[in-house]
C-alpha cells in the first residue's frame, strides 16, 4: 500500500532540526553484521514513560537490568544453504536448531529485500530431516512483509499486507501467516539505555495476523495483534530499544523490553528457560505427585531434578532425568524442588523453596474403587502380633505400616508370591497399611486389637 506522509515538517522549530533523524536503507542490517542485544526486566522507568510521544523527547531507560542476551547475525543469501533458491537478499539466521512439533528444523533463516524503498521480508528457509536425508527448503511470501518503507521520518505513517503459505507433502507440513502491518513514527528525541545515548525516531508498529501451523504433533491456528514501540537510530541496523507485547481488547499489554547492548554475564536468549509445576503441592505421607517440566526452549535440552530433603523416592519407573517424574514422599514436612535444564546455547535452573508440603496421614476415607479392587486384607480387625493375609490383583514390592500421626512403624520387602505379613505388638487402634509397587501406592486401613 502507498505510504501516506503527513504534512507540516517544515513547521517544526528550526533549532531542533539538527536532532531529528531520517531512517533509510543505509541504517538497516547489512550482510556481515553481528549485533548484540539484551532482554531486560520491565522496570518502572520504562512502564511509566515508554509511551511518551511528540517532538524532542528524552527517554531515560539506563536503569534497565539485562537478564538474557542474544546476537542477531546477518549474511548474504549466497552464504546460506539456500543460495540456489534465494539470491540478492540479506539473510538473518534465527536458529541452528528449532524444535517444532517433535521434529527438529536446522539452519532456520529469514530473508529480506533491501533497497531504497523498503526493508521487506520475502523468504523463509529451513532444513528438514526426512527418511531420505535432509531437505533444504526456502519458500517465498506471495505477498512480502514490508518491515519498513523509506525514507522513515517523524509523523510518517504507512501500512502494508503480507501473506506466507507453505504446504509440503513429505514430510507433511502446512504453515501459513497472513495479515497487515502499520508503522507510525510518533516521536523523536534522545534515548539513554545502559549501552549509550542516541538520537532516535520512535516507530509504533502494529502487526495483526492469523497464523496456522500443522507440523508433526503441532497443530494450531491463532489470531494475534502484536504491538512494538521501536527506537531507531542511524548508528546500527537494529532498534536501540524495543518494547513489545500484545493488544488485548484494545489495550496494549507490554511484556518484553530489549535493547542494543555490549556483552554481559547473563544467559543466552536461546538458552532454555526453566519452568515447572506439580500436580499437587500439598499431600499426605505416602502419596505421590507428578512434577511437570514446562521449560521453554527452541532447541532440544536435557534436564535434571533435585529434591531436598532426601526422604522421597522416584515412582512409576521415572528418575531424576525424566521429563515429568512421579515422586512419592516418605516423611512429613516441606520439600524444595530444583530443575536444571541445559542445551547447546546455555543452561538455566529454577529452585522453588518449600514448594511441596507433606502432611501426616489424617484420614482413611480416601479409599477408592481402585484401592479396594487391588488389595484386600483379612482378618481385619486383627490381633496385635498376629498375621494378616491379603488378596491382590497385582504384585507389590513392599509394604509400610503407619500410625495415625504419620509415624512409620514398620516396613518390609515383599516377594512375588508372598500373601501375609506379621503385625508388630501394638496398642489397639486404627493404623494404615500401604502397599507399594513401581506404578503407585495403595492404602488400606487396618484395625488392631489387643
Amino acid at each position: 500500500m502507498k505510504k501516506i506522509v503527513n504534512c507540516g515538517i517544515a513547521m517544526f522549530f528550526a533549532v531542533q532540526l539538527n536532532a531529528q533523524i531520517s531512517i533509510n536503507q543505509n541504517h538497516m542490517p547489512q550482510a556481515g553484521d553481528t549485533l548484540r542485544y539484551s532482554v531486560a526486566a520491565m522496570d518502572t522507568a520504562v512502564l511509566l514513560n515508554f509511551q511518551n510521544s511528540g517532538a524532542n523527547q528524552s527517554w531515560q531507560f539506563d536503569s534497565l537490568q539485562a537478564i538474557r542476551q542474544g546476537v542477531s547475525r546477518y549474511y548474504n543469501s549466497s552464504q546460506t544453504p539456500y543460495s540456489n533458491q534465494v539470491s540478492n537478499r540479506i539473510a538473518e539466521k534465527l536458529a541452528d536448531t528449532l524444535s517444532m512439533g517433535g521434529i527438529d528444523l536446522y539452519d532456520v533463516y529469514e530473508f529480506y529485500n533491501l533497497d531504497s524503498n523498503e526493508f521487506a521480508k520475502d523468504y523463509r528457509g529451513a532444513t528438514v530431516p526426512t527418511a531420505f536425508g535432509n531437505i533444504s527448503i526456502a519458500p517465498n511470501f506471495s505477498d512480502k512483509d514490508e518491515i519498513y518503507q523509506f525514507p522513515l521520518n517523524y509523523q510518517d505513517r504507512d501500512s502494508s499486507t503480507f501473506n506466507f503459505t507453505f504446504n509440503n507433502v513429505f514430510p507433511p507440513a502446512y504453515l501459513a501467516s497472513y495479515g497487515y502491518r502499520i508503522n507510525e513514527v510518533d516521536a523523536w528525541g534522545t534515548l539513554t539505555t545502559p549501552y549509550d545515548t542516541f538520537n532516535c525516531i520512535r516507530v509504533i508498529t502494529d502487526v495483526v495476523a492469523y497464523d496456522t501451523v500443522s507440523f508433526g504433533t503441532t497443530n494450531f491456528g491463532i489470531n494475534s495483534h502484536i504491538r512494538e514501540y521501536k527506537w531507531l537510530t542511524t548508528q546500527f541496523g537494529i532498534p536501540a530499544l524495543t518494547v513489545s507485547g500484545n493488544v488485548v481488547a484494545g489495550t496494549f499489554i507490554p511484556t518484553t523490553v530489549e535493547y542494543r547492548d555490549s556483552m554481559r554475564n547473563v544467559p543466552s536468549i536461546f538458552a532454555p528457560l526453566a519452568l515447572f509445576g506439580a500436580d499437587t503441592t500439598e499431600l499426605e505421607l505416602g502419596d505421590s505427585t507428578t512434577l511437570n517440566n514446562n521449560t521453554i526452549s527452541i532447541s532440544p535440552y536435557n534436564s535434571s531434578w533435585s529434591i531436598s530433603p532426601q526422604t522421597y523416592r522416584w515412582a512409576n519407573g521415572t528418575n531424576a532425568n525424566s521429563q515429568s517424574p512421579m515422586v512419592a514422599f516418605t516423611d512429613t514436612g516441606y520439600y524444595s524442588i530444583q530443575l536444571r535444564v541445559m542445551n547447546q546455547e546455555g543452561s538455566d535452573s529454577l529452585l522453588l523453596t518449600n514448594y511441596i508440603k507433606v502432611n501426616p496421614v489424617t484420614t482413611f476415607l480416601k479409599e477408592n474403587t481402585l484401592t479396594k479392587r487391588s488389595i484386600k486384607l483379612y482378618p481385619n480387625p486383627v490381633q496385635s502380633g498376629e498375621k494378616i493375609f491379603f488378596k491382590k490383583e497385582m504384585n507389590f514390592q513392599a509394604y509400610e505400616l503407619y500410625a495415625l500421626n504419620g509415624q512409620l512403624i514398620s516396613k518390609e520387602r515383599l516377594s512375588s508370591n508372598q500373601n501375609s505379613i506379621t503385625i508388630p505388638d501394638l496398642k489397639s487402634g486404627i493404623y494404615l497399611v500401604q502397599f507399594i509397587n513401581e506404578e503407585a501406592t495403595f492404602r488400606q486401613k487396618l484395625i488392631i486389637k489387643k
